[in-house]
């Protein structure tokens, strides 16, 4: 492997992981705001599995798309 797909690459996997980090900062932070009534971080300190369980699938659902997103 040479030095110029090795950074080639590196820089391609830090865009990706901007990407990726952005996104699920922004799909948490609208279901935020879709859900007015619930806060889901004091919820999750009480220990709401079901919350729990929704945010999660949230999480893996924005990471298939970027994951999607990035290997085409």
């Amino acid at each position: 492997m040479t030095w110029d797909l090795f950074a080639y690459k590196t820089v391609e996997l830090a865009i990706a992981l901007l990407v990726a980090v952005l996104s699920l900062f922004l799909a948490i932070k609208v279901f935020d705001k879709l859900t007015k009534g619930i806060d889901e971080w004091a919820e999750l300190k009480r220990g709401n599995m079901a919350v729990a369980i929704v945010l999660s699938a949230i999480i893996i659902a924005v990471a298939i798309m970027v994951t999607l997103l990035f290997s085409a």
